[in-house]
């Protein structure tokens, strides 16, 4: 910042043709002036202004380094004017929908943690059980949700999106559970443990696992069903049964032993969390900023996953 302010007092000695109208315009005293140019001229290792008590003018050098400097001066002062109307931007409301999983594990915090961050900001968060939702009717400036593949919804003109992460379900269960009930050796012995249900799914009784021939679905059943996954986290923890759950939901748990992760070598591939948003020219400034952050914190989270399990031979 220095320099720049060297470069400042460098243009401005040269439109007033003095140091004391330069000074003046800076609101600094003319030898503050003058320190700042012979500071500037001895970095660059040449004269530039021609000095006499009664003319000052540019010597050749001075006059090619102008140039460059007012442009130089100019674009640093768009590119402040550019920042702080993307700061004052901010500030606005943002909606934001995803559906019930996602939303209460992931986007949650991560707007809590925003608002914390950017006290500016208002974020209205909006949860459903499903992912109906019309951007442009709904006035929704941006939803989540999860897909088995990175690309969706390519054919909307009027709709955009991309890839927040991606995050895996995962099979586990309390050691309180494990203790009592016993722990399944292969998941076609989940028929006969109780299952926790996440009613919002599709095939919400059917559990998929990855095996040798590939893709194949266990039927499940258990006394507690719900479309909060939050609900069954209470009943998962305290012991009640075994649980398919999104990752980020309970790696704490799982890091400090509080839940145990069965099958980790037969679980579902990841699942891609995709941001929607209308399709515009330009994303405003606080809907790219909110999304750079949930990225980040999601990121932040998974860190600290545990390396998988292999399978046992």
């Amino acid at each position: 910042m220095e320099y720049l302010s060297d470069l400042r007092a460098f243009l401005k000695v040269v439109e007033t043709r003095n140091f004391s109208g330069a000074a003046g315009l800076l609101g600094l005293s003319q030898s503050a002036v003058s320190k700042r140019i012979s500071r500037l001229e001895e970095s660059l290792g040449v004269p530039l202004l021609i000095r006499s008590t009664r003319h000052l003018s540019l010597t050749d050098a001075g006059t090619k380094f102008y140039a460059h400097a007012e442009r130089i001066v100019a674009e640093i002062d768009e590119a402040q004017r550019s920042a702080a109307a993307a700061h004052a931007d901010i500030g606005g409301h943002i909606r934001v929908h995803s559906t019930l999983g996602i939303g209460q594990t992931i986007v949650a915090p991560a707007i809590a943690a925003f608002i914390r961050a950017y006290k500016d900001a208002s974020v209205e968060l909006v949860l459903s059980p499903n992912n109906s939702i019309n951007l442009i009717q709904q006035n929704v400036d941006i939803t989540i949700r999860l897909s088995n593949e990175r690309e969706a919804l390519l054919h909307h003109t009027s709709v955009d999106h991309e890839v927040i992460g991606a995050i895996r379900y995962l099979v586990c269960g309390a050691p309180a559970y494990f203790a009592e009930a016993g722990k399944p050796d292969k998941p076609q012995d989940l028929a006969q443990h109780n299952c926790l249900i996440l009613s919002a799914q599709a095939a919400a009784d059917a559990w998929e696992f990855i095996g040798p021939k590939g893709l194949y679905a266990v039927r499940v059943a258990g006394n507690f069903t719900s479309n909060s996954g939050a609900a069954l986290y209470h009943a998962l923890i305290q012991g009640t049964g075994i649980a398919r759950m999104l990752e980020p939901a309970i790696l704490d748990e799982l890091n400090d032993g509080r839940l145990t992760e069965i099958f980790a070598e037969l679980a579902l591939p990841e699942r891609f969390i995709l941001a929607y948003y209308p399709h515009v020219a330009v994303m405003p400034p606080r809907s790219r900023l909110f999304l750079d952050f949930l990225k980040m914190h999601l990121a932040q989270k998974l860190e600290q996953r545990r390396p998988r399990t292999t399978a046992q031979p």
